[in-house]
């Protein structure tokens, strides 16, 4: 009753759930809270995991991501600003963390990262979602996210573990346009030859590295 009497009176009030566990998401309470803080668990890998799941249900839109502070508070583990954002960025974006103890680079990435991500929140509010890579049958997890008119293509991936000598990691797009041409850095390809003879990510540095890959139709 409170939830409903509060999102009638104030119509253009947005609120995020945030109760319960797994039992955050709750069709019927996001009539009144359409964004959902889906785990107290911020650390970038396990993100994967729980981002990955949720998707399978729930659109990106609903789930609450953050850049936290590391080591993390959860798991202890250390991963790079950078990855922190790029995992982040795959739902509704924003930071949980003290700026206080920001170093200046850190301020910087911040700047970077926001304009970034509001240059492609679109793909996350309205475009298609492809899962080419799960990180629970590997160490790599990759989502792809199509623009409707199939102009625009950003994919995301994080590799857990690099082991020696490792060959780059070779992906295939899905949901282009086939007869289309797209930019890719400085070459172009068919949407057909991109999805059917894939492409090669740029190189991962090390352990919990992320990748972010963009294609343009010409």
């Amino acid at each position: 009753k409170l939830a409903r009497k509060l999102t009638e009176r104030f119509p253009d009030l947005f609120m995020e759930g945030c109760s319960g566990g797994g039992g955050r998401y709750d069709l019927g309470m996001m009539k009144f809270f359409p964004q959902i803080w889906c785990s107290d668990n911020t650390d970038a890998q396990a993100r994967c995991r729980i981002q990955y799941g949720s998707s399978l249900a729930y659109p990106l839109s609903v789930s609450s991501n953050h850049v936290s502070i590391c080591p993390n508070h959860q798991t202890g583990r250390t991963i790079s600003f950078k990855t922190r954002g790029h995992v982040a960025m795959l739902g509704a974006y924003g930071y949980e963390l003290n700026p206080k103890y920001l170093s200046d680079e850190d301020r910087d990435f911040i700047r970077v990262q926001t304009a970034e991500y509001r240059a492609m929140q679109h793909l996350v509010l309205e475009g298609d979602l492809y899962r080419l890579s799960s990180p629970f049958d590997s160490d790599v997890f990759c989502f792809e996210l199509v623009a409707k008119d199939k102009s625009e293509v950003r994919v995301t991936a994080m590799r857990f573990t690099l082991r020696n000598a490792e060959p780059p990691l070779r992906i295939y797009p899905r949901g282009l346009d086939e007869n289309a041409v797209y930019t890719y850095g400085e070459s172009r390809y068919t949407g057909r030859t991109l999805m059917h003879a894939g492409i090669d990510l740029p190189e991962f540095k090390g352990d919990n590295d992320s990748v972010v890959v963009t294609l343009k139709k010409v």
